[in-house]
């Protein structure tokens, strides 16, 4: 059967699934069955359970594309299982028939590719369902942070904490010099203040803390850099007006947190807050908990969690005025569709389309004709929002009674590679456009701000877009504080395509999956936003999250999604649970580098969101494989969890294909056999050479000579003195040996037993 577009097929019936449940590789129709191979895109998951959810919700595709249940009224999904019975473990792919065995239920066997069988269904049953049913509620994809205090722990150790006031003290330290005390856990620096106008601070202190991160990050340090922020986030007091410029810090870090984990804490503080007395008092107890984000108000540590939007909170029709209402980025993929929303479901009947190039973007005449024939009055004005000049003369002429920003830009990159230059160019029409909108819009009935979840919850690769959004989130929260119209919304992805996502790739999509990120259609998303507006509060968050591919994923959830996610429903295996390094510790060589080199294009494999390591050739190179900067941290981090060890962000660039990375993974394994092997070659060829001399050949001063050399290195490797042997050599040889390097003892060996 052609599978081609399957899955976009179901999605368009309402059955979306994200890259981990698209495991339908073939399926075939028989007489009175259908047939198909199954596999599950990320290999390094299957030891995790009985039988993975992925690969048995997969089989049921089949049904789907076989047409072996007769037609209903919609999708069929699964209503009751009977006689189940699971016959083997572990299997990252099946092959399986499904038979009808009545009208609405099916018989469901499956095996591994070797042919035992690994699952059976006597019979499932099946109900249609509608696709307005599968449509997620918008209670289902609306989010507020909340803030939920740290539960106490008994600690067997407190965590050594060093604080400095400031980061030029802590550049000008000795530890910078001669590398940091091995003993200290975390070392606490109080977030720059910056000075003058909120567009002055916002550059100026991201500048500073943006090197701070980059030169953290470069630093072999075990302890972790704790961040002490004033007033940057809310912590459950919405009355409190808050800093949108250490907010956009927040921002800023949280991507740098999702890079690179356990490197970097945020501590926001109130104003008033001692830092030293923070950093002696509260960092040990927020340290040893290991949570990446927490507030501190009064004497409780507050954390971050994303909750959904109470079902019984008060609704309010949203109001736009009876005037004109300002859309800035019309020109855009959402602006648009924005605007024709705006006139179809809420009335307006006059609308100011603002963006670059006016009305001679591409698709602005088609735009202003369809308005027009709703009944609104169009307006549009060629003008940068960040440019206050001329924004202040559009508004001049054009008074507005409502404010709908959806304007941003794009300049993705890991934080390493960020520049003030690429900081400037995403803050402008961010940071410098909502404060402009504020100083000249003057007396509004709504001032909506289109914000992403980039800043709430940190993506790698967009710090400085999630530096703007954050601030943007933290202006809104400043409007309403001070009796102001304003909300922002946190959008997740879009399935629609424009000028800001044009560039997402498979590998892109298939990451954001993988972090339980869907897209979200067209209506989907135009009913959030009417459901957002209704809400009334200062920060929603609107996104399409798959909490069950987080539940079932291995890397560990975002801190702001546990409470959401919960429990983590797998099985965790026996074997899963081993340290890699025991796991292979008792392997043969050979099979220890084979091991090693399967969980690398395995890790590989599911990074770039292919169905099996199998695509993942050992010598094929990491460039031509397709791998980004963004690409070689995941996969950096995704080793350095399967692995326990703290591998570089440029373990990409330096170990150029799987086979060489693998090799480096295991020299730096406890008992791996990669760093030794050179060691056992010469021992092999010293063995061979003590052979090839023969006893009766060598001279007994020769002999002794020998003698005296091999207990010396056998002492150096066991870490004691060598004896005084007496007799030839004497004791220069002795302190020549024991001050020997292990180049120069090989040096020695060479010449004096002829090995070349």
């Amino acid at each position: 059967m052609d599978l081609d577009g399957f899955y976009d097929r179901m999605a368009d019936l309402g059955l979306s699934y994200g890259p981990l449940f698209q495991g339908l590789r073939a399926a075939w129709r028989g007489h009175d069955a259908v047939y198909a191979e199954l596999a599950v895109p990320d290999l390094a998951q299957t030891d995790a359970f009985g039988v993975h959810p992925a690969l048995l919700d997969s089989a049921l595709h089949a049904l789907g594309a076989g047409g072996l249940v007769p037609a209903a009224d919609g999708p069929l999904l699964p209503f009751a299982w009977s006689r189940v019975t699971v016959h083997g473990t572990g299997a990252a792919g099946l092959r399986v028939r499904l038979s009808q065995v009545g009208g609405d239920a099916v018989r469901l066997e499956a095996a591994d590719g070797t042919g035992r069988p690994v699952v059976s269904v006597e019979s499932l049953t099946l109900r249609p369902v509608s696709v307005e049913q599968l449509r997620p509620s918008s209670r289902d994809s609306l989010f507020t942070v909340q803030w939920a205090p740290l539960a106490a722990t008994a600690d067997a150790r407190t965590p050594v904490v060093q604080a400095y006031d400031g980061i030029a003290a802590l550049l000008a330290a000795p530890t910078v010099e001669t590398g940091a005390q091995a003993d200290t856990d975390a070392v606490v620096v109080p977030c720059p203040g910056g000075s003058g106008t909120d567009v002055e601070r916002v550059r100026s202190v991201l500048a500073e803390v943006l090197w701070l991160v980059q030169w953290w990050q470069a630093e072999d340090r075990a302890a972790r850099l704790v961040l002490v922020t004033r007033g940057a986030v809310a912590a459950g007091d919405e009355s409190a007006q808050g800093d949108p410029v250490q907010a956009a810090v927040w921002g800023l870090v949280r991507s740098a947190q999702s890079e690179n984990p356990d490197r970097i804490v945020l501590l926001d503080t109130e104003q008033n807050a001692d830092v030293e007395q923070v950093a002696a008092t509260v960092v040990p107890r927020l340290v040893a908990s290991e949570e990446p984000q927490a507030a501190l108000r009064g004497d409780a540590l507050l954390l971050p969690r994303l909750a959904r939007a109470a079902a019984d909170a008060p609704r309010a029709t949203p109001d736009f005025g009876t005037g004109r209402v300002l859309l800035t980025g019309a020109s855009g993929a959402l602006g648009g569709l924005v605007a024709r929303h705006l006139v179809a479901e809420h009335g307006l009947r006059s609308l100011l389309l603002m963006s670059r190039r006016g009305a001679d973007a591409e698709g602005a005449a088609e735009l202003q004709e369809e308005l027009t024939a709703a009944g609104a009055e169009v307006l549009w004005a060629a003008c940068d929002v960040a440019d206050r000049d001329a924004l202040a003369e559009v508004l001049s002429g054009t008074p507005v009674t409502a404010v709908v920003h959806t304007a941003g830009v794009l300049d993705d990159g890991v934080i390493g590679s960020l520049t003030p230059e690429r900081m400037e160019m995403v803050l402008r029409p961010k940071v410098d456009a909502v404060l402009n909108l504020h100083e000249l819009a003057g007396d509004v009935s709504a001032f909506v701000l289109f914000s992403s979840l980039a800043g709430t919850l940190g993506t790698p690769g967009q710090a400085n877009y999630a530096a703007a959004n954050a601030f943007l989130d933290a202006f809104a929260r400043r409007r309403r504080a001070q009796g102001l119209p304003a909300v922002s919304l946190p959008w997740g992805l879009w399935q629609r395509t424009g000028t800001m996502t044009e560039d997402l790739g498979g590998a892109d999509r298939t990451r954001l999956a993988r972090g339980g990120v869907l897209p979200l259609s067209d209506e989907d998303g135009l009913e959030l936003l009417d459901a957002a507006l209704a809400l009334q509060e200062p920060l929603v968050v609107a996104a399409r999250l798959d909490l069950a591919a987080l539940r079932n994923a291995t890397a560990p959830v975002p801190p702001l999604l546990r409470a959401l996610v919960g429990g983590r429903l797998r099985r965790t295996d026996r074997a899963a649970a081993v340290p890699l390094a025991q796991r292979i510790a008792g392997l043969p060589e050979s099979e220890r580098e084979e091991a090693v080199l399967d969980l690398v294009r395995s890790e590989v494999a599911a990074v770039l969101g292919h169905s099996s390591a199998k695509t993942v050739q050992p010598d094929q190179a990491f460039g031509d494989l397709g791998f980004d900067s963004l690409t070689a941290v995941e996969l950096r981090n995704r080793m350095n969890q399967a692995t326990g060890l703290r591998l570089p962000a440029t373990l990409v660039f330096d170990h150029p294909t799987p086979a060489v990375l693998a090799q480096r993974v295991l020299k730096d394994l406890p008992g791996g056999t990669a760093g030794t092997a050179p060691v056992f070659d010469e021992l092999d060829r010293l063995g061979a050479a003590l052979d090839g001399a023969g006893a009766d050949g060598i001279d007994n001063i020769t002999r002794t000579k020998i003698n005296m050399r091999l207990q010396a290195l056998l002492a150096r490797w066991n870490g004691n003195e060598p004896a005084d042997p007496g007799g030839a050599g004497g004791a220069e040889d002795e302190d020549d040996l024991s001050s020997a390097s292990d180049e120069e003892l090989y040096e020695l060996l060479d010449d004096e037993l002829g090995i070349s």
